[in-house]
């Protein structure tokens, strides 16, 4: 009977705790993100200026995870639903990215960095405070 109640207790615990600590903003986490993404794209487009497309996909790559990253928590006001689709848009150009890089493919490459931007500008302006 005890260790029942303990199960239990404990698994009232975790579905309980484990959606905060997962879903809790971290302003310094985001920071970085958000910072490390401003030097990337700085990066991504001196690597295509030099058309050195490799380091760009690297970038790209990184740029991709720090967003994905964000995902995992919500935002600090707003709709979670919102902070979501721009951060997984902003992923999804930059795989584009990395695939129109693959295919040679530079149209494509400089329309998907402006989709990037554009993502970057709508979570600025949607969740910046």
């Amino acid at each position: 009977m005890k260790r029942g109640l303990l199960i239990l207790t404990a698994l009232v615990l975790l579905i309980v705790a484990a959606p905060q600590v997962f879903a809790d903003y971290s302003r310094s986490d985001a920071v970085t993100v958000m910072r490390a993404s401003r030097q990337y794209m700085q990066e991504i487009s001196a690597a295509i200026g030099k058309q050195d497309f490799h380091e760009a996909a690297g970038l790209l790559m990184e740029l991709a995870q720090g967003h994905q990253s964000l995902t995992q928590m919500s935002p600090p006001g707003g709709s979670k639903a919102e902070w979501d689709r721009i951060n997984s848009e902003l992923v999804a150009a930059a795989y584009r990215a990395i695939g129109a890089i693959g295919q040679g493919d530079t149209a494509k490459l400089q329309a998907e960095m402006g989709r990037i931007s554009a993502m970057n500008r709508e979570g600025h302006s949607t969740f910046r405070n």
